[in-house]
């Protein structure tokens, strides 16, 4: 990932996600930042990628078909041992529709206790 300088000092980013309406509008906003961008439709295609271009940044959507964003990071990172320090890179973690499995994880972590509404004493 960072085992390469930046081109042309801009930061390169990539944009890993099977949502074409995503890419759509986060690659031109982030070239506009003066970025380079560059775009994968699966994690098949991020990890070809990050193997051959440097890239700075990688915003990585969680549920991909095929190599899914958690194990294409997982990937990186041991790829990247070989190299460098695994920690030494950036990457966000997206998940614009949380599958069932997540949800269901997010769920039973963050139910809220029942509320009532009332606060303090009445009077």
């Amino acid at each position: 990932m960072n085992s390469y300088p930046a081109i042309n000092g801009r930061m390169s980013v990539l944009i890993a996600d099977d949502d074409p309406i995503f890419r759509q509008i986060a690659a031109p906003r982030l070239a506009r930042l003066n970025c380079d961008v560059l775009e994968a439709r699966d994690g098949g295609d991020a990890w070809q990628i990050i193997r051959t271009k440097p890239v700075d940044l990688a915003i990585v959507d969680y549920d991909m078909p095929g190599l899914n964003g958690l194990n294409l990071i997982q990937c990186i990172q041991s790829w990247l041992r070989n190299f460098e320090q695994p920690d030494k890179w950036n990457f966000c973690l997206t998940a614009g529709k949380m599958s069932p499995r997540i949800r269901s994880d997010h769920e039973q972590k963050t139910t809220p206790e029942p509320h009532t509404g009332l606060q303090g004493k009445g009077g």
